[in-house]
Formats: C-alpha cells, sequence, structure tokens
C-alpha cells in the first residue's frame, strides 16, 4: 500500500487518482476521530456522528493540500488532526451565534463542555491519542483484513455489506478475514505484532 506522503506528493503534483485514494483513506481516519468523545460536544451539536466536522475537515484538507509541506506520515497525521481541531472551533462559533469572542478566548465554552461530559481535558486527549494509534495500527493490516476491519467496526455496516464489498465473499469469509485483523491489530497494539 502506498503511503500517505506519496500520495499527498502525486496529489500536489495533480495526479486525480492518487488524490481520490488519499481522501478515500483519509475519510475513515478523520471520522473516527470526528466522531471520538473528544469532539462530540464541538462537532456542531445534533452531529452526534461526526459527518459535518469530517466534511468540513476534509473540504479543508483539499484546499490546504498545495501548501503542505511536510514528507512524513506522521507529520501529515498531525497536520490533518490540527485541521480537523480548528474546523470543531469553527463549528462551534458557527452553531452558536450567541458565543462571544469573550467567551471562546477565556475557555467558558470549553470548561462547560468537559464539565457536561465528565471527563478532564487529559482523559479526552488519551482517548484521542488511542484511537489515532488504532487508526496507525489498522493501517498496517493486509488490505482486505484492513478493509473487513474498517467497514464492520469504523463505518458500522453489517456482515453481509462487508462480504459484498469484499468481492461477494460469504459471509462466514467475512467473518473470519475480521477476527484475523482483529487479533492481528490486538497483537500489534500490544507489541506482539
Amino acid at each position: 500500500m502506498e503511503s500517505l506522503s506519496a500520495l499527498v506528493s502525486r496529489t500536489q503534483s495533480g495526479d486525480k487518482q492518487a488524490e481520490n485514494e488519499l481522501f478515500e483513506r483519509l475519510r475513515p481516519f478523520v471520522s473516527t476521530i470526528a466522531r471520538s468523545s473528544d469532539f462530540v460536544p464541538f462537532n456542531g451539536g445534533g452531529d452526534a456522528d461526526g459527518s459535518d466536522l469530517t466534511q468540513a475537515t476534509l473540504l479543508r484538507v483539499a484546499k490546504s493540500i498545495p501548501e503542505y509541506r511536510g514528507s512524513r506520515d506522521p507529520q501529515f497525521k498531525a497536520w490533518i488532526r490540527q485541521i480537523l481541531c480548528h474546523q470543531a472551533i469553527d463549528l462551534v462559533r458557527r452553531n452558536s451565534p450567541a458565543l462571544s469572542l469573550d467567551q471562546s478566548a477565556d475557555g467558558d465554552l470549553l470548561r462547560n463542555q468537559l464539565a457536561a461530559d465528565g471527563s478532564t481535558p487529559s482523559g479526552q486527549f488519551m482517548r484521542g491519542e488511542q484511537a489515532v494509534r488504532l487508526l496507525e495500527m489498522l493501517e498496517k493490516l493486509p488490505d482486505d483484513q484492513q478493509r473487513a476491519v474498517r467497514w464492520r467496526y469504523l463505518d458500522g455496516l453489517p456482515i453481509q455489506e462487508v462480504a459484498r464489498r469484499l468481492g461477494n465473499r460469504t459471509e462466514g469469509a467475512a467473518v473470519q478475514l475480521i477476527r484475523r485483523g482483529v487479533s492481528r491489530l490486538g497483537r500489534l497494539l500490544t507489541g506482539q505484532g
């Protein structure tokens, strides 16, 4: 599988196929982070699945990718997370017309949101980092296992649809592929893989 950095470079050179592949790979990464408990309070209120935040982030990435200057996948992912954070703040501002800049600047909104979900900033940070690590390990799985696990657990597709998307495999074959993928993910996450 081609690295994200290579896809970025090809996209910056005008390769539309690379651009399509890059954004197909970015969507689950961004969506998972946007749906995480770190961003649920900031994703636009009624947008519990984070789709508005995901879309806003991907649009900003598409507009900004010509200016991106990093050369490694971790740099690119950090850049994506930074854009996602900025988009979350923008969504809050757009969806909270009564919010003044003073309130936003002194952190009242952030404190209220943290108090509402009962978590701490460090706890939210750790969950976000765990989600990012999981996505990074997911990319190390063989293609079929990666797609099957993504479709089942990140996109929430039923087994029947996963089997169909895998080239009309049987449901049993899809389940085995998912099990092998999840097992390998566990080994990778614990350093045994």
